[in-house]
């Protein structure tokens, strides 16, 4: 079970809490993690879903909860060829893993980074680059 934090922009929706000191650095971020409301959803391990036989690609995009969902695969992972994640250098979430601790869990479940694809930047405030937040 989790509580699930539904955030003024659907896309920084998390299991985690959004952390609006750090997001204030970045234009506009803050007001997109802001918490509208909280809903209980539940949740399960990868290998406790009975269903899923074998792995080949796993994409993980889950707002800050990637490492949980990396631990929580452990027996699936044995199999599995590639694991596509997100990963972060700053944490925009309260007591998200970052980059060091995913790459670690991975390494020790025998896979090693290939590449970065694709590299999403943001200008810490009050800068712009040719009006640009993604530009740095």
């Amino acid at each position: 079970m989790g509580r699930l934090n539904i955030c003024a922009a659907p896309g920084m929706s998390s299991l985690l809490e959004p952390d609006i000191e750090i997001l204030n650095h970045f234009h506009s971020l803050g007001e997109s993690g802001e918490i509208i409301r909280t809903q209980d959803v539940s949740t399960r391990k990868l290998d406790d879903i009975d269903e899923i036989e074998y792995i080949d690609y796993l994409k993980l995009d889950v707002q800050g909860s990637e490492l949980s969902v990396i631990e929580g695969a452990s027996r699936r992972l044995q199999n599995t060829l590639v694991v596509h994640t997100e990963v972060q250098f700053i944490s925009f979430y309260k007591e998200q893993p970052l980059f060091a601790e995913l790459d670690q869990a991975l390494r020790n479940a025998g896979f090693y980074v290939h590449c970065f694809n694709p590299l999403i930047r943001r200008t810490f405030k009050p800068l712009t680059v040719n009006n640009d937040v993604f530009l740095a």
